[in-house]
């Protein structure tokens, strides 16, 4: 009785002893969970989601240590972004924040996070994440790297020689991105026809269309959201745009939304994008199939851009334990380099801006599916 009550004591200390060092890191989720860009917001925080079970499951922050998400919706809104990232980076236990999603809101919300001190990796390429301040991190490749891989293939593979441009003016990616393809087509010689503007809310396109279809563009690029893109694409078509003009866009497009909104109309769009749909490698596809088992759909360009980034961050954490501080995870996430990564070429490096290199793909849009284009 008395060895089986030391044994009881003994196993209890060590329990109580590994309880004791056991850890919890956390990480707030800002994301357009609703709103205009949910289509981006949603399957961003699924990815995240699978990421954070699958970091917990392997133990990967260490021996009984987990990583905790707490999930917040902006709403699309810079003023309810805002107070999220003040609210959660006045508990110290938040080490990150993942978030924002969409430029002007991710501006607002970087800024914040700089006054208050904690890193805020967001979903945003705009280069103005990077005057908010050191805390201010960008997961989206920035619009040169993005335009010019699919101005490239415009040119040599597509071989166009002249280009209609309609861009969102009233988000600020979306005007350096359309800037970014003219900037290097026309360096390539190709001639722009037109260029011109749209707001990221407008559903009427019949006079822009039949401007646009009148010219007979061989190409027509699209800097856009998904469904604003595809409300477009189906009312030039209506137009009379020639089926054999080449339409072009942008990594925001690769989403279910696009085919939800245009249908078969979209089909033949070619696209900058970041993942491979049904995973190119071996870790992708594996993704891939985890993400349909959990969420019950194939994951477009967003869901594992989610995954990715909180592996990011997450290795970053690592690297800051055992006491792991807010400014550790600064340091160690603007060090990350060549960290494997489901997306672009496979290697997620950060640049002295806190932008993200990591390659891309070009894809179009063939049986309704996001493919890749040939070669």
């Amino acid at each position: 009785m008395k060895k089986a009550a030391l044994f009881a004591s003994v196993a209890g200390l060590l329990l109580s002893m590994s309880t004791a060092r056991a850890a919890e890191y956390t990480v707030a989720i800002i994301q357009s969970m609703s709103g205009a860009l949910a289509f981006v917001g949603v399957p961003l925080v699924d990815g995240m989601k699978l990421a954070a079970e699958e970091i917990n499951a392997k133990q990967e922050l260490g021996p009984g240590n987990t990583l905790k998400l707490i999930i917040e919706d902006d709403e699309t809104n810079r003023a309810q972004a805002v107070s999220l990232v003040k609210r959660h980076a006045a508990d110290p236990k938040v080490l990150a924040i993942m978030g924002p999603t969409t430029t002007a809101v991710a501006i607002a919300g970087a800024q914040a996070a700089n006054e208050e001190k904690i890193v805020a990796l967001v979903t945003t390429n705009s280069p103005e994440i990077a005057k908010t301040g050191p805390y201010g991190f960008r997961l989206s490749q920035p619009p040169e790297v993005l335009m010019e891989a699919i101005g490239k293939y415009s040119v040599e593979k597509l071989g166009i020689k002249e280009c209609v441009l309609i861009g969102v003016l009233d988000n600020a990616a979306y005007v350096e991105q359309t800037q970014a393809y003219q900037d290097y087509v026309t360096s390539k010689g190709v001639k722009i026809l037109a260029r011109e503007g749209i707001k990221q809310g407008d559903t009427d396109f019949s006079a822009l269309s039949a401007k646009v279809a009148s010219m007979n563009p061989e190409c027509v690029f699209m800097s856009a959201i998904a469904p604003t893109a595809a409300n477009l694409i189906i009312q030039l078509k209506q137009a009379g745009l020639p089926p054999t003009t080449k339409l072009v866009g942008m990594s925001s497009m690769t989403s279910a939304a696009l085919f939800e909104v245009g249908g078969a109309a979209v089909e033949g769009l070619y696209l900058v994008g970041d993942w491979v749909p049904g995973g190119g490698s071996e870790q992708g596809k594996a993704f891939a199939a985890a993400y349909k088992k959990r969420f019950g759909t194939e994951p477009d360009n967003w869901g594992p851009m989610g995954y990715g980034g909180l592996r990011v961050m997450s290795e970053a954490i690592r690297k800051s334990l055992p006491d792991a501080t807010r400014d550790k995870i600064r340091e160690n996430l603007a060090q990350i380099k060549d960290y494997p990564t489901l997306f672009g070429g496979g290697k997620f490096t950060y640049d002295p801006q806190r932008a993200p290199r990591y390659g891309t793909n070009i894809l179009v849009v063939k049986n309704g599916q996001f493919v890749l284009a040939p070669n």
